[in-house]
């Protein structure tokens, strides 16, 4: 990009940043944001070549962020549809040394653009842990959720939970607890998919550890499957919540304090008998065999 290109991308950087919300520069977004004028790209491109400094790199990432608020139906796809753009911002999280500098448009880009299928080629450990060390300090609890989240759709993707990125961070990372805390919180949101996903992720962390959650935590994470398991009337739901559960007594952790262990066998005996999935019979059966081992 030639001086004067970069000179004009910045003066637009400016007007872009102080432009208020009103009726008529979301009409001048929208035309400036039109796809044949690949202002997008252009500024991804700026952003690519000068991300080493924060300042410049913020203001255009500041930028970025109010065109997509201002059209989002427009903007949004256009940074999607970069390939470059997900390298971009990864590497800018990664080498970025103050933490406090990446709490803000970068974060909130991320959240924005992120689809596992774009940034599975830029997913490294490297790129986990960062984000992992910046749960101290973000105090945003919609930007933390949303942070939890991407954690917990890159580890879906996982077969393996030997190979699992996440779970490998997830297991010996300073600030894990924050993590722990909140996957048993999306356990009460009223979003299926996301639920499934976080009990996929409960259920293979404990293949490779055996006391990922703290002892409250724990207990807490029994209380809320028993509790799925007698109330959804999703069979879906209610067959992973046994999977869990299951996987949960075999513990350790478990074997020591044993919590909940009769409410446990109160649901096993009520499973015998209620209008549930053949699969929820048989891991019930699972569970009253494991339970008598203990």
């Amino acid at each position: 990009m030639v001086d004067s290109d970069t000179e004009q991308i910045n003066n637009l950087v400016q007007a872009i940043q102080d432009c208020e919300k009103t009726q008529e520069n979301i009409e001048w977004v929208y035309t400036i944001t039109e796809k044949d004028y690949d202002l997008i790209n252009l500024f991804i491109i700026a952003f690519m070549e000068q991300f080493e400094d924060i300042q410049k790199a913020n203001s255009i990432l500041i930028a970025l962020k109010k065109l997509n608020e201002f059209a989002p139906d427009q903007v949004l796809p256009q940074m999607r549809e970069n390939e470059k753009f997900p390298i971009a911002i990864s590497q800018y999280i990664i080498k970025t040394q103050k933490l406090e500098d990446l709490v803000g448009e970068a974060f909130l880009l991320l959240i924005d653009i992120f689809q596992v299928s774009s940034f599975k080629s830029v997913t490294n450990q490297a790129f986990i842990e960062r984000l992992f060390d910046l749960l101290q300090i973000i105090n945003d609890e919609e930007t933390f959720h949303a942070i939890i989240k991407i954690f917990i759709n890159i580890s879906y993707e996982y077969k393996s939970p030997k190979d699992n990125l996440v779970i490998r961070v997830a297991s010996s990372h300073q600030y894990s607890r924050y993590f722990s805390e909140t996957i048993i919180k999306f356990l009460n949101k009223n979003e299926d998919d996301l639920i499934i996903k976080t009990l996929q992720f409960i259920e293979d962390i404990y293949k490779v550890q055996s006391d990922f959650f703290y002892s409250h935590d724990f207990n807490v994470l029994i209380d809320v499957c028993i509790r799925e398991i007698n109330n959804t009337n999703k069979e879906n739901l209610r067959e992973k919540f046994m999977e869990v559960l299951h996987v949960l007594t075999d513990t350790d952790q478990y074997k020591k304090k044993q919590p909940r262990r009769e409410s446990i066998f109160r649901l096993v005996e009520t499973m015998q008998y209620a209008t549930v999935s053949a699969k929820s019979k048989n891991i019930s059966n699972e569970l009253k065999v494991t339970l008598d081992k203990i």
